[in-house]
């Protein structure tokens, strides 16, 4: 089994349950408020953890209640290695509000805080953890000039760079190229190539020439409850959803990149892979919360869900 690490945003998710997302300026009632332990890095991380994955998180918590409780549970409840969690004086632990509507879909604001806090001292840190991994995986919440110096690192070194594109941010285009496994969702990927998909064929089209003009080993792009798409420079495969009841979208594309890289560090095939990352984000939905959504591999194996 290859060694992963994730190298990413840690929050705290406060949750409103509401019938509808507002409009700008309205001012409407919650049904319920919760929080959750969430950022992508954590949640990724997590789920690798708690599907099997040989894991390690890299980021930055503040140095208070909600940090200290964040690595506990990484920690206790999914075997995520965390000795090189760093913690900043300066910050306080990144935050997240999420508004959950009743169709399950979703509205987030995020305050990065400490997810911020990298400097160069913490760069070789990571670039030391990174020589012992096979899995390099990022997302877009931390510094991107840090994950730019990451990826052109553990591209040097030959590692697997799995990259999650969220937030997209302006400049990351530059270093696409170096990424294995590219991971966007639909908007996602609007967004990195400055262009509206009216029709799936459009959107295929696009995609396929995106991948050719960055060239981009393996773009797999998620579409929610539409399926996913692994696109490559020879390759254009439709990976079917499984069936749920969705209530809660939060967690869906993290479990999913999750699910997949464990996949992937135990030798599986790509198809395969992402066939096992529609199951579990499919059962993830189902349930409320970021990091208290995802299953463990037994809970998967007594899951009966369908294409």
């Amino acid at each position: 089994m290859h060694k992963i690490v994730v190298i990413g945003s840690l929050n705290v998710d406060s949750v409103f349950k509401v019938k509808k997302i507002p409009k700008p300026g309205a001012t409407i009632f919650s049904s319920s408020f919760e929080y959750h332990f969430g950022g992508k890095g954590a949640n990724q991380a997590y789920t690798i953890g708690k599907l099997g994955g040989d894991v390690e998180l890299l980021g930055v918590v503040g140095n208070d209640e909600y940090g200290s409780k964040i690595l506990q549970h990484l920690n206790k409840e999914a075997n995520v290695k965390i000795d090189q969690i760093r913690v900043s004086s300066k910050f306080f632990t990144g935050m997240a509000n999420i508004i959950v509507d009743d169709f399950g879909d979703n509205q987030i604001i995020v305050h990065s805080g400490a997810n911020f806090d990298f400097d160069s001292k913490y760069l070789e840190t990571i670039k030391k953890v990174i020589d012992l991994k096979e899995i390099i995986i990022l997302q877009l919440e931390i510094p991107l000039n840090i994950v730019e110096d990451i990826i052109n690192y553990a591209h040097e070194q030959q590692k697997i760079v799995i990259l999650n594109p969220a937030p997209v941010q302006s400049n990351c285009e530059k270093f696409l190229s170096k990424v294995d496994y590219l991971i966007p969702n639909e908007t996602e990927l609007e967004i990195l190539m400055n262009q509206k998909f009216e029709s799936q064929s459009q959107f295929l089209e696009a995609a396929q020439k995106f991948v050719k003009e960055k060239h981009i080993k393996n773009l797999i792009v998620t579409l929610g409850a539409a399926g996913s798409y692994l696109i490559t420079q020879n390759v254009c495969k439709f990976i079917n959803v499984y069936k749920a009841n969705a209530v809660d979208s939060t967690c869906a594309g993290d479990s999913y990149l999750g699910a997949f890289a464990t996949k992937l560090s135990q030798g599986i095939a790509i198809e395969d892979a992402l066939d096992y990352a529609a199951l579990v984000s499919a059962i993830v939905v189902t349930k409320n919360g970021a990091q208290s959504s995802i299953p463990s591999q037994e809970e998967i194996e007594k899951v009966k869900l369908f294409k």
